[in-house]
C-alpha cells in the first residue's frame, strides 16, 4: 500500500480578480508564469462580469489558466470568493491584476508558508519606482489592516 504524499498535487492556488484588466493582466501573466517553482501551482482568473474582452485573450494566450466568467460584477471579494470555491490547492494567493512578480518570489513565499503554516503572509509590495507600496500589513482583530513600513 502507498503512503499518501504529504501534500496535493497543486500546492499553491493563485486567484486573480479581473474587472476590465486586460492590459494589467498582459504584464502581470509573464512574470507570473516564469516563477521558477518546485510547486505546481494553478492560476484561477475571475473575470468580474468586464467589457474589456480579457476571457477571449486568456483562451488565445493562456489556456493554462482557468477562466471563471462571472455573471455579475460582485466586487473584489466576491470575485475572491467565487475563485477560492474552486481552487485546488493547499494554499492560496489572491493577487491583484496589475502586480508585476519579481523573479523567486513564489519560492520565497512558499518557504514562508512552510515555515510558518497557520499564518496570513503579506509579501512586500512596490511601487514601480521602486518606494514601498506595503510592507507586512498588520491585522487588528477587527480586520482593519494598517501598512507597516
Amino acid at each position: 500500500m502507498e503512503n499518501a504524499p504529504s501534500e496535493p498535487a497543486i500546492v499553491l492556488s493563485i486567484i486573480i480578480v479581473s474587472y476590465n484588466s486586460r492590459v494589467d493582466l498582459a504584464r502581470c501573466l509573464p512574470t507570473l508564469f516564469s516563477q521558477q517553482t518546485q510547486d505546481s501551482f494553478e492560476v484561477i482568473v475571475v473575470d468580474n462580469h468586464g467589457t474589456d474582452g480579457v476571457a477571449t485573450e486568456l483562451l488565445t494566450q493562456y489556456p493554462q489558466v482557468r477562466l471563471i466568467q462571472n455573471l455579475a460584477n460582485t466586487g473584489y471579494a466576491g470575485g475572491n470568493n467565487l475563485g477560492l470555491a474552486q481552487a485546488k490547492g493547499h494554499w492560496v494567493l489572491f493577487l491583484n491584476p496589475d502586480t508585476e512578480l519579481w523573479p523567486g518570489c513564489l519560492e520565497r513565499l512558499m518557504t514562508t508558508a512552510r515555515q510558518y503554516p497557520s499564518a496570513l503572509i503579506t509579501p512586500k509590495l512596490l511601487n514601480p519606482d521602486g518606494t514601498i507600496n506595503a510592507c507586512g500589513n498588520q491585522m487588528q482583530y477587527t480586520g482593519i489592516t494598517t501598512c507597516r513600513g
